[in-house]
């Protein structure tokens, strides 16, 4: 029922749902238009310092799936579900095994090395 909601602009719900209650966040889920929970969960979570810079991506990713952009090959299975963004620590931890051959032991400190 939220998502139906913020999906539609009807925005006035989120006044009273902690995270999504600021005129910032208010305004970046009315131009990303959720429509499921997935984006729901990716906007509180890019709505950061830091990640905030991959807004403008993400929204553009969502708006235009297929045309998302990776510099690698091999990001594409790991980044496609956040339209070729890095949102989640557990995203920068499979492109360290992945790519450059960490083990899971030593890519759990790699979050902590980008903040």
């Amino acid at each position: 029922m939220t998502q139906k909601y913020m999906s539609y602009g009807n925005l006035a719900i989120l006044g009273g749902i902690f995270q999504f209650e600021s005129n910032g966040m208010t305004a970046f889920m009315k131009e990303l238009k959720p429509d499921c929970l997935e984006d729901l969960i990716a906007g509180v979570s890019l709505y950061r310092p830091g990640p905030m810079d991959q807004i403008p991506r993400y929204i553009k990713g969502k708006q235009n799936p297929g045309h998302n952009e990776y510099t690698h090959p091999a990001l594409e299975p790991i980044l496609n579900v956040t339209y070729g963004c890095m949102v989640y620590q557990e995203q920068v931890m499979q492109i360290v095994r992945d790519l450059a051959g960490y083990s899971l032991r030593k890519s759990r400190s790699c979050p902590s090395c980008y903040g």
